[in-house]
């Protein structure tokens, strides 16, 4: 296929554009004007070339073949010869970038190769990719030191079992003078020893076998607004380098930076307006580092870091403020694989863009120790955007304990050991467009803790596409002291739990779509959901509690009715009420009307019943008039009777609770799902072997006749004699014994389990308690949580 010479141009890499340069002349994609910095008399010519096949070349199958070119774009010192149409030959010695473009004809077949190699028998790289039945494109780029004379050739193989041919050739050649002449100081490392070239002069100017200080007396010498260019070699630092403000580093491809020991590469401390281009590459590769993190950035402003690719390193990125903070930095794009931390950010650090991040564990068995990224800022240091994130192998995917006005777009977390995404400590104002929590403990935690000081909380967080998948324990846990959590499509799939609220105070949640489907133990459970949480539309099948939602769309919760309606309601001219039915569960117990006219400005409820309103006014309507009403219901359940239900509360023992044998349990699942707790941090224990214990309720309040759902969540192995008790009372203070109702626990639960069962108080009961208990010799080991004795409505 012919190319026309506009169409190599739309194809030529702007970095080849600008390093191949002829001399003398113009021509170039800029109109033939070229804007040069000037050099001293010591600087070598540019020397490179770009070439390319304006037909098609058929290339034999399992044959390595030449490709010959027959059009010269430029050449700007005699690389290209069409007496010898397959060569590209250096002039003079030094380093050159070789590279291709090669297009090969669909078939759905065999491998695709690319090689470069230099005078007929070194193959220096090389580019392969996989037939899948549509034309394949292959690029390929490689720095390479040649003596004069030498050339290089762009080969190209496949086994397809037919011809195919290469319709699309190009190939370049360049000593890549243009970026490396710009540079106040080019530095190479050349058997075992760095160099550090002046670019004014063309001489050595530091050199020796300690890398980081040879590197750091050019960075230093530099001084402010230089630049500085590595070409493709190991640098090996035992001292971190610490660059100067508004200084610019160009890195090519196969610079690679390597510890020494337990240390960081790069420390960037208060450096402003770095220019970071090209790949700076960083591999530990001996495992040296054991706490040391590749690049330190502390109160660093306005940089632009193109590109920075760490291998290998026990942490990644640490980001941190002190004095005048880091902020309005450019990252562009990130790809971190790490032993166990990737990103981390804490103190003032606000206002940093992260084009594409991108971290990984050591693998998809042998997780990373910590967080793939954390943020800890504080409740002042907003403004940091993270474009896309992936999250890989890591222990704690994300890890937000102090997250404040952060943007996130995409967020895909996979393969954590415990949380995939962990909202602790004070969040605030998290915005995310998409998340996938998958293939993890826990897909996303969220909570706080308002019962002790300093109070944390989950606040303003704002997702609009969330997906929670084939999670070992929760797709969405939370824990408690949460607020303004607004999401709009919702899929919990596939977990053991699907989403469970649990704890205190979690409150104004709206979900506008949710589907929760194929979660083993529940898909929905409630049991901690406190005022004004909204689903707006549901598709699901396991409920737990789903009654104390204000508003559940698609359930048939109870008898299918509301605990909070309003509307409008007109006094019909003449007269001085209205009657409306409010549709509520039970007769509402606190009621608003506002009026809409003057006539009626002093609307006030005259009468409630169970099934209607009547809305009156002091004197008759003149003329129709409006008034807008707000009810609310008690619930079809009364709030919890069981003080202290979670048993977090309390020093020593849990507070009104009392035991005999029995253990109080407490485990941190900051990484990962309590293995006693269902709820918050701690649960009780009974673990006897032939013998007894118990773990009993204070004593609360109950109607005689009516029926009580009695239900706690319970993890490991009970047996005949363990219970979950409810004991019935005939006196308010629990002295009076009437009778007992067993739940009987014989069974193994591997994780916490709903027991739960409607049982009918005795005619002369007045109070009761619960117990969970082993009253007589037994052996068991079970964890009990989430307590809930509450009244069942008709």
């Amino acid at each position: 296929m012919a190319q026309t010479t506009t169409e190599v141009y739309r194809q030529l890499r702007p970095f080849i554009q600008r390093q191949i340069n002829e001399s003398g002349k113009g021509g170039g994609s800029n109109g033939g004007r070229q804007t040069r910095v000037e050099q001293s008399s010591s600087t070598p010519t540019v020397t490179g070339a770009y070439v390319y096949r304006s037909t098609s070349q058929s290339v034999a199958h399992n044959t390595g073949t030449s490709i010959s070119f027959d059009t010269e774009v430029r050449d700007s010192n005699g690389c290209y010869d069409s007496a010898a149409p397959t060569r590209l030959t250096a002039p003079v010695s030094g380093w050159y970038i070789i590279g291709a473009h090669i297009k090969v004809a669909a078939n759905a077949n065999g491998k695709r190769v690319v090689d470069v190699r230099v005078n007929g028998t070194d193959y220096i790289a090389s580019q392969y990719a996989d037939a899948d039945g549509e034309e394949n494109d292959i690029n390929i780029n490689v720095a390479y030191y040649l003596a004069a004379g030498d050339y290089a050739e762009i080969t190209v193989y496949q086994n397809s079992t037919v011809s195919l041919n290469v319709t699309v050739a190009q190939a370049w050649m360049t000593t890549g003078t243009d970026l490396w002449q710009t540079a106040d100081y080019t530095i190479f490392e050349e058997g075992g020893s760095v160099y550090a070239i002046s670019g004014r002069t063309g001489g050595v100017a530091y050199s020796g076998t300690n890398h980081s200080t040879v590197i750091q007396a050019a960075i230093d010498a530099a001084s402010y607004d230089k630049t500085l260019a590595f070409r493709a070699g190991s640098y090996e630092i035992g001292t971190a380098l610490a660059p100067k403000t508004r200084q610019t580093f160009f890195f090519t491809a196969g610079a690679i930076f390597q510890p020494t020991g337990d240390n960081t590469i790069w420390a960037i401390n208060g450096a402003d307006r770095l220019e970071f281009h090209g790949p700076l590459t960083i591999w530990d590769v001996n495992t040296t580092t054991s706490s040391a993190p590749a690049i330190t950035i502390e109160d660093a402003a306005k940089g632009h870091f193109e590109r920075i690719v760490i291998y290998n390193y026990y942490n990644g990125i640490d980001i941190t403020g002190t004095a005048g903070g880091t902020h309005e930095n450019y990252f562009g794009d990130l790809h971190i694989d790490i032993r166990n931390r990737g990103i981390n950010m804490e103190t003032s650090c606000h206002d940093n863009h992260f084009n594409h991040t991108w971290i990984q564990g050591p693998d998809p068995t042998t997780w990373s120790t910590a967080a793939g990224l954390r943020i800890a800022t504080g409740g002042t240091q907003g403004g940091n955007v993270f474009q896309t994130v992936e999250v890989l192998h890591c222990n704690t995917g994300l890890d937000l304990p102090g997250a404040y006005e952060v943007w996130f777009g995409n967020v895909l977390v996979d393969n954590a050991l415990g949380i995939a995404i962990y909202m602790s400590g004070i969040v605030e104002a998290l915005f995310f467009d998409t998340i996938w929590a998958s293939s993890s403990g826990t897909g996303i935690q969220m909570g706080g803790d308002s019962t002790s000081l300093p109070t944390t909380y989950t606040d303003k967080i704002h997702i609009n596409k969330c997906y929670c998948w084939l999670n070992a324990d929760y797709g969405l846990r939370v824990t408690g002291y949460t607020q303004q959590v607004m999401i709009g499509n919702l899929t919990v799939e596939r977990n053991t739990k699907g989403i469970g609220f649990e704890g205190l105070d979690n409150r104004d949640w709206s979900i506008n779509s949710l589907y929760a489907y194929d979660n083993s133990e529940y898909d929905i459970c409630a049991s901690g959901v406190g005022q004004n949480v909204i689903v707006q539309a549901a598709l699901f099948e396991k409920l737990v509690d789903t009654d104390l939602f204000i508003q559940f769309g698609g359930a048939d919760i109870a008898a299918g009715k509301p605990t909070q309606a309003k509307g409008r309601a007109t006094i019909a001219s003449g007269n001085t009420s209205v009657t409306i039915s409010h549709g509520l569960e039970a007769a509402p117990v606190w009621v608003s009307v506002t009026g809409l006219h003057s006539e009626v400005k002093d609307a006030y409820v005259s009468a409630i019943t169970s099934t209607q309103i009547t809305i009156a006014v002091g004197s008759a309507t003149s003329a129709d008039r409006k008034v807008q009403w707000n009810a609310e219901s008690a619930g079809p359940q009364d709030d919890n009777l069981v003080a202290n239900w979670s048993v977090e509360d309390g020093g020593g023992t849990p507070t009104n609770w009392t035991t005999s044998g029995g253990t109080w349990a407490t485990d941190d699942p900051a990484n990962g799902p309590s293995s006693v707790a269902h709820s918050g941090q701690k649960g009780l224990r009974i673990n006897v072997a032939a013998s007894t214990a118990w773990w009993q309720s204070a004593v609360f309040l109950v109607e005689a006749s009516a029926t009580y759902n009695v239900r706690g969540f319970f993890k490991g192995a009970g047996s005949t004699q363990t219970f979950l008790t409810i004991r019935w009372w005939s006196d308010a203070g629990g002295t009076v014994f009437v009778s007992e109702n067993n739940i009987t626990l014989n069974a193994t639960y591997s994780g916490f389990t709903l027991v739960e069962s409607d049982i009918a108080a005795p005619g002369t009961a007045v109070s009761a308690d619960i117990v969970f208990r082993c009253p007589s010799s037994t052996t068991a080991d079970m964890y009990g949580d989430s307590f809930s004795v509450r009244k069942v409505y008709a």
